[in-house]
């Protein structure tokens, strides 16, 4: 004959195996989240290099149409204020 004793065993040793059975989906899921966070930054590690050499590319150019700009704008002034020297 089965006594209590006995079902209060039987029902632990299904909570144990249930638990153990979510503590191992558990950690298997972290394991994928850790996976996926070191890819995530190894993406990340590829996006800024390849940043980093297109601003080695971009801001010499833009410093130089910069200079360019500021060049043309000094030579417009220079050009407005010999006109407006004529007209005095």
């Amino acid at each position: 004959m089965v006594s209590t004793l006995d079902i209060l065993y039987i029902v632990l040793a299904l909570c144990a195996m249930v638990i153990t059975a979510v503590i191992v989906v558990v950690g298997i899921q972290v394991s994928q989240t850790l996976r996926e966070v070191r890819s995530i930054s190894q993406n990340v590690e590829h996006i800024t290099t390849l940043m980093e050499r297109v601003a080695q590319i971009v801001f010499p150019g833009i410093e130089r149409a910069a200079q360019g700009a500021d060049a043309l704008g000094s030579k417009v002034a220079s050009f407005l204020k010999k006109k407006a020297e004529i007209f005095k």
